[in-house]
């Protein structure tokens, strides 16, 4: 099965993002989407606001009546009869709009005397507790109707229920699930942070650190921290580095062997990873990264599969509960029009450094965006969203350096994305703001997705979906970040 890693972003700096992981297995071959691929995605969400906005049917003209008005029926309006995929969203149409240019799982009509009741309280239940449901409002609107999105769970029958809390009317709809679901490994979720404009406009954005606390460790995680992007080509990745838990039962060669010494005990297989592509100089030559430094901790190989490039290893003591700082240095020394670069790690606050490669890259990277993402990498396909393990990321501070001020982000925007359309493509994910930071989390049970804030920025109470999906499901959900949290 061949994955695709369609991640792209444009920002304010107009940057295409791409990403890849190298530490996947070899028989995985991912293809990357080009910037105009998500062009089009952009343009197609867009597209989809005006023209339902343009489009949507007037509302009918009826006078609401009291919702303790007597003799009222409680029916469907919509239901969706499609079989239901664990950890995704229930949707049998997504590209249609079942009433007032909305998109939901399941919409009730509330009537008395043929007209419609208006501010009714209508709560809803879920007979399988692995499932989930948000409501678009606690009570009918003027046409008499409420509505949710429902997140399928894993028991084979599920059943919702409505309730017009009023008069004690109860409707129920049953589900079944799906006899054939894709194997999926989950999603992986990426934050994108954007550097102020005093470091931008000054040109002398010379580093950066992101600290990041670890909650979970399930073999094959990969914590991303330090993604960044090639100058002048923003299409292509310049690096990556972060830190996983690697399968030590699989054959590697590429990999440092003192990852998997038994000696480690619980950290065997916990490792920090430095990642170098290649870039193309002015006559479209291939150009590769070279060391500049390599501490003796630390074993590089190359690596092919979603791209080309420079891949190194250093086994890391790192711990769950536990905060990493790391550091990206542009440092003098290298020939035109490479730029040397240092990666290095530290798990005591910032204290201390364990450097872990420097290259010599062979286009300068851009400093301006760089991306922490959370993925489950070359992993097992589990036989549906809620089987896939959790993996949980909080970024807890994020800093970019002018040579000689430490400057917060300006904002972060953040994605779920899919590796591939063969795969299932779940909702069991989430990036929310806390208290210690912006919560990263992938697959589990309990972790959904919130549809809500992709309509606050797009002007309406709640999402438009079918300017969010594909034929299936839900592929991506672009929003804002609160980073006001973040230290």
């Amino acid at each position: 099965m061949t994955r695709q890693v369609p991640i792209g972003i444009l920002d304010h700096h107009d940057l295409g993002v791409q990403r890849h992981s190298p530490g996947h297995r070899p028989m995985i071959n991912r293809s990357d989407v080009t910037r105009a691929a998500f062009r089009c995605i952009l343009v197609f969400s867009t597209a989809c606001v005006v023209a339902l906005s343009g489009s949507a049917a007037a509302a009918p003209s009826h006078r609401p009546v009291a919702p303790e008005a007597r003799g009222s029926t409680l029916a469907w309006a919509y239901v969706s009869r499609t079989p239901v995929v664990p950890g995704t969203l229930v949707d049998g149409a997504p590209r249609a709009l079942q009433d007032q240019s909305l998109n939901s799982s399941f919409v009730v009509s509330l009537t008395a005397g043929g007209r419609p009741v208006l501010g009714a309280r209508i709560t809803w239940r879920a007979s399988d507790p692995s499932s989930h449901i948000t409501a678009f409002a606690p009570t009918t609107d003027a046409d008499g109707r409420a509505r949710i999105w429902y997140f399928a769970g894993q028991a084979p029958v599920q059943r919702i229920t409505a309730t017009d809390r009023s008069t004690g009317r109860r409707i129920s709809f049953t589900m079944r699930t799906a006899t054939r679901i894709k194997p999926t490994v989950g999603r992986y979720v990426a934050l994108y942070f954007s550097a102020p404009a005093s470091v931008t406009s000054s040109g002398t954005n010379q580093a950066y650190t992101v600290t990041a606390t670890p909650q979970t460790d399930p073999t094959r995680t990969f914590y991303q921290f330090i993604t960044a992007w090639q100058q002048p080509d923003p299409s292509e990745v310049s690096f990556y580095g972060g830190i996983q838990n690697f399968d030590c039962d699989a054959d590697d060669s590429t990999m440092s062997p003192r990852i998997c010494d038994a000696n480690r005990g619980r950290l065997r297989g916990h490792l920090a990873i430095f990642s170098a592509w290649n870039g193309r100089d002015d006559s479209g030559n291939i150009v590769a990264p070279v060391v500049s430094h390599l501490p003796d901790t630390t074993f590089c190989a190359d690596f092919t599969g979603e791209g080309e490039g420079l891949k190194c290893t250093a086994a890391l003591d790192w711990h769950i509960g536990r905060e990493i700082v790391w550091k990206v240095e542009k440092l003098p020394g290298a020939a035109a029009p490479s730029q040397r670069v240092r990666s290095s790690v530290s798990l005591d606050g910032g204290g201390t450094y364990q450097e872990i490669a420097t290259f010599d890259l062979p286009a300068p990277p851009d400093f301006r965006t760089i991306s922490p993402f959370v993925e489950n990498w070359g992993g097992d396909e589990a036989p549906t969203c809620l089987d896939v393990a959790l993996r949980h990321l909080t970024i807890n501070a994020m800093s970019f350096y002018d040579g000689s001020t430490w400057s917060r982000p300006a904002s972060a925007s953040a994605m779920g994305g899919i590796y591939s359309d063969d795969t299932t493509a779940c909702e069991n994910y989430s990036i929310t703001a806390t208290a210690d930071g912006l919560s990263i989390k992938s697959g589990g049970q309990g972790t959904w997705l919130d549809l809500r804030p992709v309509l606050a920025q797009s002007g309406f109470e709640f999402p438009l979906r079918s300017g969010f999906a594909d034929l299936d499901q839900v592929r991506y959900q672009w929003q804002d970040v609160d980073i006001s949290t973040m230290g």
